[in-house]
């Protein structure tokens, strides 16, 4: 069975680049009534193909991580955030902790994408070039996109 785990707990964070910039914190320390972090979708829109759950025994620091497990499919699983909204700035930066357990097919990672109007990719980042594999203890990981402030009209990771 491939692991690959994801620390968000208070690592994971977008900062915009410039004199004022904003953080949003990925935190996942306060679980929905559905068992999910707030404001995350496990699910990836309904297109998961592997089985993602908040961890509470292999972390970084906090109370949980997210762990993705392969259940044998093909294809991808991922999380998602999103956040609506412009911001000021050049480029965003993610940056979070992950821990792998098995992966020999595809990769894991970061993504990252800046949305502008009609849902039009602006830019987009996986870490596919890393090309993370095997087994690999907690390692913090950072993705930087360029942000075109006139354009963009959301972030998802």
């Amino acid at each position: 069975m491939k692991i690959f785990t994801l620390s968000l707990s208070l690592l994971f964070f977008f900062l915009i680049q410039n004199a004022d910039a904003q953080r949003f914190n990925g935190n996942l320390e306060d679980p929905d009534d559905t068992g999910s972090p707030q404001g995350w979708d496990l699910t990836y829109h309904r297109r998961n193909l592997y089985d993602v759950k908040l961890d509470s025994n292999v972390k970084v620091q906090g109370k949980y991580s997210v762990s993705i497990s392969s259940n044998e499919k093909m294809g991808n699983g991922a999380i998602v955030y999103t956040i609506p909204g412009t911001f000021q700035g050049k480029q965003v930066t993610l940056i979070g902790h992950l821990k792998t357990e098995n992966i020999h097919e595809g990769y894991a990672g970061l993504w990252m994408r800046v949305n502008g109007a009609k849902e039009k990719e602006l830019a987009f980042e996986t870490m596919e070039k890393q090309a993370l594999k095997g087994t690999n203890g907690w390692k913090e990981y950072m993705i930087t996109l360029p942000y075109r402030e006139q354009e963009a009209v959301s972030l998802e990771a």
